[in-house]
């Protein structure tokens, strides 16, 4: 009874949903599919959340230039994916560097949690990751059995925004992966509805979307995040800081993995199910990760300033 929704964008959407369709979500029963632009792959269909957005808001606002570049292109047969390169419009100091695809994305998130509602209401969990996240279905479905889907929860890896909110407020990290229960999901979308569209004017002031979600849930729900660290990881395999903190955690989410990696993953989960004798425990951990992966790796000899990611006050190799 869960809900899997995974957020792309149409500059990327057939570079990363395949190799993701072919192993990862074969496990999710219930999928959705939301983007800047209405697609097709395969059988599935891709939503574009930003459709409800004001007509006068999509035809003019900067931010949405690369949405409106893409209809043309999409229109006239062109590759969307040249698109890519294209820059944000907003100098932003805290937003420097990132492309109009990425400015782009903060939109998408309310209006993809009612339309994930809108499309399958009263499930008991709603599941919200990225194209470059890797889950670990067996061992998520396992971890949200600890929960009640009729309590409003908000379950993810937390982030702070000090600055902006103040001590005590954290946002769950987007492509950790995020997860709402039936009752959070309910009152966002029943009780309080058309709030997506009441926040559209508010958003082009917010730094990023997961961030923009946590704040709309605690103004207009009251609703905190439950941190779901570490086993939500804003990390892949090869940048996991390895310590007695996470080692026996169960694997759930990693961040930032090409389409490679995620095969590679893939063939050692699916290595670590279908073999029992090569193990005795009932779901993949971190030191798992860290036995078929990290201790094959060769690393470089010691350079000048190289960084070992270590948190000790003195680093040993």
């Amino acid at each position: 009874n869960i809900v899997l929704s995974i957020k792309t964008g149409a500059t990327e959407a057939f570079d990363k949903l395949p190799t993701q369709l072919l192993t990862i979500l074969q496990c999710a029963d219930t999928l959705l599919l939301f983007s800047d632009l209405d697609q097709d792959i395969h059988s599935l269909h891709i939503h574009d959340v930003l459709s409800r957005y004001d007509p006068d808001f999509l035809a003019h606002h900067p931010d949405f230039e690369l949405y409106r570049k893409q209809k043309e292109y999409q229109a006239e047969g062109r590759d969307i994916h040249t698109l890519s390169t294209m820059k944000d419009s907003n100098s932003d100091w805290r937003t420097a560097g990132h492309n109009a695809a990425w400015a782009l994305d903060k939109y998408k998130f309310l209006h993809m949690i009612e339309r994930a509602w809108e499309l399958q209401p009263d499930k008991d969990w709603y599941v919200f990751a990225e194209t470059d996240t890797y889950i670990v279905w067996r061992n998520l479905v396992q971890w949200l059995q600890r929960f009640d889907p009729s309590e409003p929860l908000y379950l993810g890896r937390g982030e702070p925004m000090k600055k902006e909110e103040g001590d005590g407020f954290y946002f769950a990290h987007g492509g950790s992966g995020f997860v709402l229960s039936r009752a959070a999901m309910y009152h966002f979308c029943v009780t309080k509805k058309g709030l997506a569209s009441r926040w559209d004017a508010r958003i082009p002031d917010l730094w990023f979307g997961d961030y923009v979600v946590a704040k709309a849930l605690k103004e207009e729900l009251d609703l905190n995040l439950t941190s779901a660290a570490p086993m939500f990881s804003g990390h892949k395999p090869m940048s996991l800081p390895i310590g007695t903190g996470i080692w026996c955690r169960p694997v759930i989410t990693q961040h930032h993995l090409r389409s490679e990696e995620v095969q590679n993953l893939w063939m050692l989960e699916d290595e670590f199910y279908t073999n029992p004798s090569s193990n005795t425990l009932p779901h993949i951990r971190f030191s798992h990760l860290f036995r078929d992966i990290l201790s094959g790796v060769i690393f470089p000899e010691l350079r000048s300033e190289w960084d070992n990611l270590s948190q000790d006050s003195i680093y040993t190799i």
